[in-house]
């Protein structure tokens, strides 16, 4: 019994994607990030939000869209215990409509992921 726990724990330790630390973003804001870097840049770690900028985009007759360019630094695994860091700069929108995916007001959209390896 105690092998097959220790096995979960490590199955879903290896598969979980990191979460973005001292992030002020929403949970599903969050999630399309950690969405996009994992599809450009692969899996992390851990993701830490250095600097986020939020720009307010007037489009027309009152709907107002908002770019967000946000840095992080991330440790990527490498090889056993070794990790390469990285810093992740992603620009990423919100725009006032219906998400239909998700059946809620507002959608989030990953428009660019820049990974550097420092």
């Amino acid at each position: 019994m105690k092998k097959l726990l220790v096995v979960a724990a490590l199955l879903t330790s290896t598969f979980a994607s990191a979460e973005l630390i001292n992030s002020e973003y929403n949970a599903r804001q969050n999630t399309t990030l950690e969405n996009g870097i994992e599809k450009e840049c692969g899996q992390f770690k851990s993701l830490e939000v250095l600097s986020s900028k939020k720009e307010r985009v007037v489009v027309d007759q009152g709907i107002v869209d908002y770019k967000f360019t946000t840095v992080l630094y991330g440790k990527q695994k490498y090889e056993q215990n070794i990790y390469d860091k990285y810093t992740v700069t992603v620009v990423s929108w919100y725009y006032d409509g219906y998400d239909h995916a998700s059946g809620e007001n507002g959608w989030y959209h990953v428009e660019s992921v820049v990974c550097e390896e420092l």
